[in-house]
């Protein structure tokens, strides 16, 4: 402790200043250290339910993301990658992995669907082995050219 001039106190008196350390949020002595947090971030994301988008279209596209973001309404921060391949009928199959969630796998399953305007949808009965929910759209071609979307979602999905 030391002494320091009060700077409210209309006369100069020597007061007792107190000075603290400062300790860093994580680092206090009954807190986690940040090795911890950063474990239980991993941990929380690899418990996370992760989301795969499987869509077919018939024609050529020029933005993958932008079909997977006009068809279920999320932005392109919500997509964490996507891959494009074609398939042997000449169709292009986008493969997005959207970002994770604490949400179930039927739940998500269900928030996507609700987001298209593809209708019906054909859901699975999620097996609790897995814990996956998946939910798939086919028909003839709309008017993006899109004939098929598959969503899966499940734990550990997409995660090597």
């Amino acid at each position: 402790m030391r002494t320091g001039i009060d700077p409210f106190d209309p006369g100069p008196v020597d007061r007792p200043v107190e000075i603290r350390e400062m300790v860093l949020r994580g680092q206090d002595e009954d807190g986690p250290d940040e090795a911890e947090l950063i474990r239980a971030i991993e941990e929380a994301l690899r418990d996370a339910v992760r989301v795969l988008l499987v869509v077919d279209v018939t024609g050529p596209v020029a933005d993958a993301r932008a079909v997977v973001r006009g068809l279920v309404r999320i932005e392109d921060d919500d997509i964490d990658s996507t891959t494009t391949e074609i398939l042997a009928d000449g169709r292009l199959r986008i493969v997005a992995h959207l970002g994770a969630t604490l949400m179930t796998a039927e739940e998500i399953v269900e928030v996507v669907v609700a987001s298209t305007d593809l209708q019906p949808w054909v859901r699975s009965v999620p097996e609790s082995a897995d814990g996956l929910a998946t939910a798939e759209w086919r028909a003839p071609a709309d008017t993006r050219g899109v004939v098929r979307v598959e969503v899966t979602a499940g734990y550990r999905l997409g995660l090597s």
